[in-house]
């Protein structure tokens, strides 16, 4: 028996693809590349996931500018 019917996971992933609406890229030397696709590794995760957490934890570590 499983905890969430079909629905329930279809909804969850529509709500969760709605977060990522942006792409953002950059350009890396090939010594680059290979450097973040070793560390991607080591942690487990694709590149763009990888890529992607960095941006979130520096973000969190960083303090929030203030609008005026």
């Amino acid at each position: 028996m499983s905890l969430f019917n079909d629905e329930e996971l279809a909804d969850e992933a529509r709500a969760k693809a709605e977060y990522r609406l942006i792409g953002v890229t950059t350009k890396l030397s090939p010594q680059e590349v290979e450097d973040i696709e070793r560390l991607a590794t080591k942690h487990g995760l694709q590149r763009s996931e990888f890529i992607r957490q960095l941006i979130l934890d520096e973000l969190a570590r960083a303090p929030r500018a203030r609008r005026p």
